[in-house]
């Protein structure tokens, strides 16, 4: 299970206070330990740290911490990892137009790329082969099942859902092809997110906006584009509003 991690807003207890300053401390030493190295290390370290995510972006499949820190700094130079990494964060928005977020893979802590460009500035700049634009469009029909479901729903209901259009699990649709590897496919890209729950008295798969799409994706302007292509009021769809303007 894939979850983003948002920092809290609740008042800080005695636990959280001393959480708070153990960080400040780690920071201090991270920016001790980084001021250390020189200029000319600095430099070629945050340029690794960019290129080290940028080649791990090329297949949108997270990579964990240990790893960043292992491939790129080493046992010498972990302690500069949060200053490293904020750095490098700063340089793939400047220049690449990305930025790095970070994510819990089950209890591991994982950094993905994610887009940070106006939709329209990706639109004049990106030429989509017939293949991505496909891909996109199913990932457009399962988000916006999704967000009309108001999440999340089930793997029977969302595959119901799909058999209405014509998309069904047993045969190879004439335009996506193999939906059921595509969905795998967005699940793995924390397009989707896709875990085992107590339904009832049963356990069933379900399936949720995942962490990718929640940074990429403007809910309230997919939930406007189709209520569009209803032509309705997506005020109409009052819940999914809701939960589209708590985004």
């Amino acid at each position: 299970m894939l979850t983003k991690l948002h920092s809290s807003t609740q008042p800080t207890s005695s636990s959280q206070q001393h959480d708070g300053e153990s960080s400040q401390v780690s920071r201090g030493r991270a920016e001790q330990a980084f001021g250390q190295m020189g200029p000319d290390l600095q430099k070629r370290k945050v340029s690794e740290m960019v290129r080290y995510l940028m080649m791990s972006s090329i297949n949108s499949i997270p990579v964990r911490k240990k790893e960043l820190v292992d491939k790129v700094l080493g046992a010498e130079h972990s302690r500069t990892f949060p200053v490293i990494l904020e750095k490098a964060n700063h340089q793939l928005a400047e220049v690449f137009g990305m930025k790095v977020e970070e994510v819990l893979s089950g209890k591991t802590v994982c950094y993905i790329l994610v887009n940070c460009l106006p939709v329209e500035k990706v639109d004049a700049t990106v030429v989509w082969s017939d293949v991505e634009k496909s891909n996109m469009g199913l990932l457009f029909v399962l988000l916006s099942i999704l967000l009309l479901k108001a999440e999340p729903v089930t793997e029977d209901q969302l595959w119901n859902m799909l058999e209405k259009m014509d998309i069904r699990q047993e045969s190879r649709h004439p335009t996506f092809g193999d939906v059921k590897t595509l969905i795998n496919g967005y699940v793995d890209k924390m397009y989707l997110k896709r875990e085992r729950q107590a339904v009832g008295e049963t356990a069933k798969i379900i399936y949720q906006w995942g962490p990718r799409a929640r940074c990429e994706v403007d809910r309230k302007a997919m939930l406007t584009m189709v209520a569009e292509l209803h032509e309705s009021d997506p005020g109409l769809w009052e819940r999914q509003y809701q939960k589209a303007l708590e985004h």
